[in-house]
């Protein structure tokens, strides 16, 4: 990577933004460029990366799909990127599609990780054939395995295609995480065997792709179902009208808990956007995956990461 210069929008004390970006760029002698700005402009991001010729950048999606807002960025700005990494969340196609039609042969490098355990799944063309909207395959040197998240045994994993919690182990026990400091009882939970218990529930197709559902404490019971949030999400924001989009699960006497998404519309909300959402899950997902109520709002809550808050989102159906 030498002669190669970096940049981050990402918070440095998120793991996938310290390990992954500013000590690799050190570790292979990138140039690295801070920016301490206040929030996220995207026309200043792209004169920001044309000015200073960044070459590689590691961004949310969340990011990514503000800068989507931006009108021929190619053709107004000298850029000089050269590659794209994304994680915290999976990329949606749109994404994906613009990405491509923007910055021409440019990849976006999709990778899973988590604080704790460094980066351990990825969709590179590196190791192997990148699966648009998967999280990807293993990458060298880690292990997984998807176990019963009610009684995680990694020594008898799930069938391949049944959800589960994803279960990590390492070839070197260095790059994980040694304890939660003064937390021994937080600490004991997460390891199971030498596996490393990631609290994620996902899917592992036949080809040994890796295809996220949500957070364990996501996952939104309805009716006896399970439901992930982000499959929901990324229909909604199929639909050219809506920027972005959170769901969560409220309390339903009906159906234990009942489907709730909170939009942000590109321009304003109405009673006809709102029924158009809804036939549009109703038609791409399951007839108890539909959201039952949809609140416009102004803009989601997001972690500095760029990751939506699900508990503000609760908190604020609570009031």
């Amino acid at each position: 990577m030498e002669g190669s210069t970096l940049w981050t929008p990402a918070d440095w004390a998120w793991g996938a933004a310290l390990g992954g970006t500013l000590f690799a760029g050190l570790h292979y002698g990138a140039t690295i460029v801070a920016w301490p700005r206040e929030g996220f402009d995207p026309e200043a991001v792209f004169e920001f990366l044309a000015r200073h010729e960044v070459s590689h950048s590691f961004m949310p999606p969340t990011a990514l799909r503000m800068l989507m807002g931006v009108d021929d960025p190619a053709d107004r700005y000298d850029l000089s990127l050269k590659a794209l990494a994304a994680a915290g969340e999976p990329l949606t196609p749109e994404i994906l599609e613009w990405a491509a039609d923007t910055f021409d042969g440019v990849p976006v490098n999709e990778f899973y990780g988590q604080t704790e355990l460094n980066l351990v799944v990825g969709n590179s063309s590196t190791w192997f054939d990148a699966q648009p909207e998967s999280m990807g395959q293993p990458l060298p040197g880690y292990e997984v395995r998807v176990v019963d998240p009610d009684d995680p045994d990694p020594a008898d994993p799930l069938p391949r295609g049944e959800a589960g919690e994803l279960a990590v182990t390492p070839e070197d026990r260095r790059v994980f995480f040694d304890e939660y400091w003064n937390l021994p009882g937080k600490t004991a939970q997460k390891e199971v065997d030498g596996w490393f218990l990631t609290g994620d529930i996902v899917e592992r197709d036949a080809e040994g792709y890796c295809w996220f559902v949500s957070r364990a404490d996501d996952v939104i019971l309805t009716s006896g179902y399970r439901v992930g949030p982000m499959e929901i999400e990324s229909v909604l924001l199929d639909h050219p009208a809506v920027e972005q989009a959170g769901v969560v699960g409220v309390p339903d006497e009906t159906r234990g808990e009942a489907i709730k998404a909170f939009v942000q519309p590109t321009g304003e909300g109405s009673a006809t956007l709102r029924d158009d959402l809804k036939t549009l899950v109703r038609e791409q997902l399951a007839e108890y995956e539909y959201p039952r109520e949809i609140e416009f709002i102004d803009s989601l809550p997001t972690t500095t990461t760029g990751k939506i808050r699900r508990q503000d989102l609760q908190e604020r159906s609570d009031r």
